[in-house]
């Protein structure tokens, strides 16, 4: 591959992360202006850090990669816990869904859905699609909303089936899949310890709290008082995480951003104009935030954004134009290629994905599936033991809606959506169920 080519490459990632970086920070400090007077996000203290970073970067000292290295494991760890809130309050989500049949008026002494008209409706939406994707994803999303009645033993089976696809694929696919069985499975639950939650006043710890109101709920005896404080919090919680995501989301963008410009510092050549204008704002917000007292942002700082105004679009397209595969990056050894190889990742729009190498791209055999379902079986028995029964059967509906389809026919599936329903003696739950089905085919 020509070194021109990977240098052009190069420029172009430089160009749109450094305008990128520099707007979304502008808009970063307008966003968190809002915010003065919430309770103290455990975000900010990262936030402290990247701007002792950018501040090193703007000032044009020496820098190596090693402290925002740290700092971008630090916000997935971030991310991390708040992946496992979310996990469990969609859990919990999903057992409130299933109750709410007892305390809702319009709901309460209604007739029974007609099972066979609404296999017919289920029937209909799955086959109103020819695209296997788009039939796996609608089936999916029923199986998520189905009543669970398994055993451990038979729900591991069905696991184990859907896990068999994996059979001589990429080892990614089957990592990457062993990871969101462990997330559903609410084996990441989060504990007092995450942020200070026993001590601190931050959103962890108000999380954590209503997190133990549901963890001390009977559902079996729920009065409609308990239901409606409870709809009120998962409410409130959904908003918190909400909140949190986006700060995090924010700020590894800005993370990447600047990481994509320490790689390329010293191998591209910028407008000197553009650059200054940039220089300024970042410097001149940079300050406002450092200040701490949330001041507005100068007029004439503002007034230099118009200077900027569609050069993202146009260097993004240059990105686009110069693109250049990471299997031909992969084999390419030399140090722009390696560069260019993070930079990929970094703008490839996961923005937590990993900047490691494999170090190769091994293919999956029986033996390892086994070993692999066999620890995450041995942890789901583990950890469900002190798990009420209907956030276990939460679980389990959210690991299977994420198997790979193994049905070799629509009967199959329809065998399968049929049996599920069948097999709710809780008249409440089996209509609530539906109810939910329903709304999703519509």
């Amino acid at each position: 591959m020509e070194i021109r080519k990977i240098k052009r490459r190069l420029t172009a990632a430089y160009h749109y992360s450094f305008i990128r970086m520099t707007l979304n920070f502008y808009t970063c400090y307008e966003m968190m202006t809002e915010k003065t007077g919430e309770p103290e996000s455990e975000v900010l203290a990262l936030y402290a850090r990247y701007l002792e970073i950018l501040s090193s970067f703007l000032e044009k000292q020496d820098m190596t990669l090693e402290g925002l290295e740290s700092l971008r494991q630090d916000a997935i760890k971030e991310m991390e816990k708040l992946t496992a809130y979310t996990d469990i309050f969609q859990a919990y989500e999903y057992v409130m869904n299933r109750v709410e049949g007892r305390f809702m008026p319009q709901l309460v002494g209604k007739k029974p859905e007609d099972m066979e008209t609404f296999m017919d409706e289920v029937i209909q939406y799955l086959a109103g699609t020819s695209d296997p994707a788009d039939f796996h994803e609608r089936f999916q999303l029923i199986i998520s909303q189905l009543p669970v009645r398994f055993t451990k033993n038979k729900f591991f089976a069905l696991v184990e089936e859907g896990m068999s696809v994996y059979k001589g694929a990429p080892e990614a696919g089957l990592e990457d899949m062993i990871y969101v069985l462990r997330s559903e499975a609410l084996l990441n639950r989060p504990l007092a310890s995450d942020g200070d939650c026993e001590t601190g006043d931050g959103h962890y710890q108000k999380l954590y709290h209503m997190l133990e109101e549901f963890l001390q709920t009977d559902f079996r005896t729920l009065q409609a008082a308990e239901y409606y404080h409870l709809s009120s919090e998962l409410e409130k919680a959904g908003e918190m995480i909400s909140i949190e995501s986006g700060d995090i989301l924010m700020l590894m963008d800005l993370i990447n951003d600047l990481y994509v410009l320490l790689l390329g510092k010293g191998q591209v050549i910028m407008d000197l104009e553009e650059t200054q204008v940039m220089t300024k704002i970042l410097k001149d917000v940079l300050t406002l935030f450092k200040e701490d007292k949330w001041r507005e942002i100068p007029e004439e700082t503002a007034d230099l954004l118009p200077k900027l105004e569609g050069k993202q679009e146009s260097s993004f397209d240059q990105w686009m134009a110069n693109e250049i595969s990471m299997e031909e990056l992969a084999k390419e050894n030399t140090p722009e290629a390696e560069k260019l190889w993070k930079m990929e990742l970094l703008l490839s729009g996961s923005s937590f994905a990993s900047l490691e190498r494999k170090a190769s791209e091994k293919t999956v055999d029986e033996a390892r599936i086994r070993k692999e379902l066999d620890q995450l079986f041995a942890d789901i028995r583990d950890s469900w033991k002190d798990l009420p029964k209907v956030l276990t059967r939460a679980a389990m509906a959210k690991c299977l809606s994420n198997l790979p389809i193994t049905f070799k026919s629509s009967d199959e599936a329809e065998s399968y959506i049929r049996n599920s329903l069948d097999s709710c003696s809780d008249e409440v739950e089996k209509e609530g169920c539906i109810r939910l089905i329903r709304s999703i085919m519509e």
